[in-house]
């Protein structure tokens, strides 16, 4: 993991971007659906504590969070070790979340300037490149190989990786 942070907001600005967004939280790996998720957290911020990558923050209305700015998930399992509330689930071999990057098109290789950047950090090779029409190698993500972890999130310059649920608003553990 990079030791640099960007600072998105300065980075927005210059853009010309927002830095509002209006997604869903992210909640901690292993978390159940996110109603089932609110009825079993007592916010008693011990996965935040645990947190070695400290990525895990009070969110909105006390309840944790994922912030992908701070760094990326390692799946070490210490937010499920030290959940108490039944909120985060047993393990029992299941992945974290359903998490993907996508990469939207404010990557700067589709404006012609080459960056690799997501690509190197990606500890899965989940984010290979390709040619695109410029003659720049653009990122491409192989979903399947693609953990959600967040790394390549961090690390880009011009703020095109969104960690997105392949199913919007379910997520893997969702009960039937």
């Amino acid at each position: 993991m990079s030791n640099n942070t960007f600072d998105r907001s300065r980075r927005n600005f210059i853009l010309g971007q927002s830095d509002q967004k209006t997604s869903p939280p992210i909640r901690p790996p292993w978390s159940h659906n996110d109603q089932r998720f609110m009825e079993c957290c007592s916010q008693c911020q011990k996965c935040l504590d645990a947190c070695p990558g400290k990525i895990l923050i009070k969110g909105e209305g006390g309840y944790p969070a994922v912030n992908f700015e701070l760094g990326e998930c390692t799946f070490c399992e210490a937010c499920v070790e030290a959940c108490e509330d039944g909120a985060l689930m047993p393990l029992n071999n299941q992945p974290p979340w359903s998490l993907k990057a996508s990469i939207n098109p404010e990557c700067l290789t589709f404006k012609g300037i080459t960056c690799q950047t997501c690509i190197e950090m990606c500890g899965t090779r989940a984010l290979t490149s390709l040619f695109n029409a410029q003659g720049i190698t653009s990122p491409q993500i192989n979903t399947d190989l693609c953990t959600g972890c967040g790394a390549c999130f961090q690390v880009c310059p011009s703020g095109s990786i969104e960690m997105m649920t392949l199913q919007p608003g379910k997520t893997d553990h969702e009960e039937n």
